[in-house]
């Protein structure tokens, strides 16, 4: 199986990953924090949504057609796209029928509702993302 940069597209038995992020705890102006999106038939899944995998994610797929986002850790690195995601809907003309489901650690709503926000306020992240909190076991 290829690795790090080649690693662009790999198909298996109808399960595609596309990557769209690799290595890097930081930026590089040709590398993307860690992002990958896994599609099978017309499910599509954004695994970790580290800082500039949107846009590579978007040669892929429109956010409109993403049945879920993942979040691994609670680290920036895993989960600062997603806030340009809200900002996007909140201020473009991009529209969902529905909130994007976004399963992530305990935490990771409250992360997201005050990254948005310079006070003590929670910006409204549930009108962008339908927000479950997996727990070991859960």
């Amino acid at each position: 199986m290829p690795s790090g940069d080649n690693l662009a597209h790999v198909n298996g038995d109808n399960l595609t990953l596309a990557v769209v992020g690799t290595r890097r705890s930081t930026r590089h102006r040709t590398t993307r924090i860690p992002g990958y999106l896994v599609s099978h038939g017309d499910v599509r899944i954004w695994v970790d949504a580290g800082s500039g995998t949107l846009g590579p994610l978007q040669h892929h797929v429109r956010l409109a057609e993403l049945n879920a986002i993942w979040i691994a850790y609670l680290h920036a690195d895993h989960n600062a796209d997603p806030l340009t995601v809200d900002y996007g809907l909140l201020y473009t003309d991009i529209r969902l029928d529905a909130p994007i489901p976004l399963f992530g650690p305990p935490g990771i709503a409250d992360r997201l509702a005050h990254f948005l926000t310079n006070a003590d306020t929670r910006s409204p992240v549930e009108s962008a993302f339908a927000v479950d909190e997996l727990y070991d076991g859960h």
